[in-house]
């Protein structure tokens, strides 16, 4: 979304809420709204910013975020639901104790982040059924629910804006991804005289015999 698809978009919210604009700079407002929204079409902001204010039952303008969320709502999320996700993990797990490598790679990315490794699958290839139906199932969707969660929630910002997904790739601009990691600080430590003394007496004689 441009700038002029910006000011447009921030023209139908004062025309519906009067308040929208009041005490704000709106060249700031612009460039923020600009900015949240640079990476999103802009015929389907329009249309999350109507659908909120035909929802709309309190009166108050949205912030970026809450059309950011009905947006994110109308587009769908992309991921299957948490059942969905794991029934794949639990025929993945059906594959036995020896086809676990196989039942590991047959999975998505990112349930395979969850899952961990085929030594997972393995393990829970030999609990009794009823445990993984259960107690393993609900630690699974648990843990599904929380990471697709982040995940929908990056997805909503601009690329340079995301946070890293735990466990998952790091939502970070290039050149932070390429960005070699700093050599960890280290304080100098002062050698012993004994330590001094012992290496002269251990190294000069070799100088002396190399000269």
């Amino acid at each position: 979304m441009n700038r002029n698809e910006t000011l447009k978009i921030l023209a139908i919210l004062s025309s519906v809420y009067p308040s929208f604009m009041k005490e704000r700079d709106p060249a700031v407002l612009a460039e923020v709204w600009g900015a949240l929204f640079a990476e999103d079409d802009a015929r389907e902001v329009r249309k999350a910013v109507l659908a909120f204010i035909g929802t709309d039952t309190k009166g108050y303008p949205p912030a970026p975020g809450a059309v950011k969320e009905q947006l994110s709502r109308m587009k769908g999320s992309g991921y299957p639901s948490e059942t969905e996700a794991w029934a794949l993990v639990r025929r993945a797990a059906s594959r036995g104790i020896y086809n676990s490598e196989e039942g590991f790679r047959s999975l998505p990315p990112y349930i395979r982040e969850i899952v961990g490794s085929p030594h997972t699958l393995r393990e829970w290839a030999m609990l009794p059924e009823n445990e993984v139906d259960t107690v393993v199932a609900s630690n699974f969707m648990r843990s599904y629910r929380a990471r697709i969660e982040a995940r929908r929630k990056a997805d909503m910002l601009p690329s340079g804006l995301a946070a890293p997904v735990p466990g998952g790739a790091a939502a970070l601009p290039q050149n932070e991804k390429d960005r070699p990691l700093p050599e960890p600080e280290t304080e100098a430590v002062e050698m012993p005289e004994s330590f001094r003394q012992a290496a002269h007496a251990l190294f000069d004689p070799l100088r002396e015999t190399a000269g």
